[in-house]
């Protein structure tokens, strides 16, 4: 087993129960939704339902939904187990209370779903879309520019002439401006 200590932030692939962080702009609060992974089925029910299909006299149609918010709310409800007690809650002025989503808690609120679909709809649009569509290509604002030699040091070598003479990197001769080509034969 590796000795790496995990980061503050990782990702866990075995838990049960993983948090959003959403921001209420209306009121500049930050809230914690609670939700658990989609099945496989949830996940090809969600995907396939992206699109619209028309029939027509001579054929069908597909087209990609103009919009898929009530898709995300939907499942953004299905998926979410609760929410981080300390920000959510019913009442006005004397009659404020805090909730919980938790059952064993005093506090809990058994129809603490339909307050939030009712009240911040948004968070579930939010929380359905990100954890329908976990993973996104990192851009250029995501990503930090190092150095070769930086590399080789990482991989525990003292510069990069000697991280590619171990052998742990294949080397490519050739022009590497030049375009790559595709063995298909094409």
């Amino acid at each position: 087993m590796s000795e790496l200590t995990p980061p503050a932030k990782f990702r866990s692939l075995d838990a049960t129960q993983l948090e959003f962080p959403i921001h209420d702009r209306a009121l500049n609060l930050d809230h914690v939704l609670y939700y658990r992974l989609p099945t496989p089925e949830e996940s090809a029910k969600y995907k396939s339902s992206q699109f619209v299909i028309t029939r027509k006299s001579g054929g069908r149609k597909v087209y990609a939904a103009d919009d898929i918010t009530p898709l995300n709310c939907e499942y953004g409800k299905l998926l979410c187990t609760g929410f981080k007690k300390g920000t959510l809650g019913v009442g006005v002025g004397e009659t404020a209370r805090l909730i919980s989503s938790d059952p064993q808690d005093p506090d809990y609120h058994p129809q603490w779903k339909c307050l939030i679909g009712r009240a911040l709809p948004s968070a579930f649009a939010l929380l359905g879309g990100a954890a329908m569509n976990p993973a996104a290509p990192m851009s250029d604002s995501d990503t930090e520019e190092v150095s070769l030699d930086e590399i080789a040091a990482h991989h525990g070598y003292e510069n990069l002439e000697a991280f590619l003479s171990s052998g742990s990197v294949p080397v490519v001769e050739g022009d590497p401006e030049a375009p790559l080509r595709s063995n298909s034969g094409s």
